[in-house]
């Protein structure tokens, strides 16, 4: 699982995902089965991608994810070229 991340110092502030099996990037927030803070949640966390359908992130048996992080300087690089849910509001 890719990841690209920016802290703010300390807990993180903006947190893009990459779908494995789709290559998709979705903001971290959107597709994460709980709210993260911190780094190490990243390796708790499963993530549901809404395109392909595919869970991955965290093994809920062996708690083993392999997690690559590339840190950003703003938040325009991480949520470069993401997938991100959209809410539409229209009059009936």
């Amino acid at each position: 699982m890719n990841v690209r991340i920016m802290y703010d110092p300390s807990p993180i502030r903006h947190i893009a995902i990459q779908c494995p099996s789709c290559d998709r990037w979705f903001n971290g927030r959107d597709i994460g089965d709980q709210e993260l803070e911190y780094d190490y949640e990243l390796y708790q966390t499963q993530f549901t991608c809404p395109i392909c359908g595919k869970v991955f992130g965290s093994d809920a048996f062996s708690g083993h994810c392999n997690v690559k992080v590339e840190e950003c300087d703003n938040h325009n690089d991480v949520y470069k070229d993401i997938y991100q849910k959209v809410e539409k509001w229209e009059k009936s």
